[in-house]
């Protein structure tokens, strides 16, 4: 956690709007792993949250492929 804090305390860090996407998709993402587990039984994703996170993966690498 020291690696972007303790730079940040010593001079501004700038922030470029463009990774705002990425952030915002990172963000689902951990929620998204985070239902999947829930949903799971014993704190394990079973198939169908595995296929929930295989098709948000495929679809993130699309938009990625697409927009470059």
């Amino acid at each position: 956690l020291l690696i972007l804090g303790l730079p940040a305390l010593i001079s501004t860090v700038t922030f470029a709007s463009g990774y705002l996407i990425d952030i915002i998709i990172s963000l689902s993402a951990a929620l998204l792993l985070l239902f999947c587990v829930l949903i799971g039984r014993g704190n394990k994703i079973n198939r169908v949250g595995g296929v929930i996170m295989l098709l948000s993966l495929c679809g993130y690498l699309t938009y990625l492929f697409l927009s470059a």
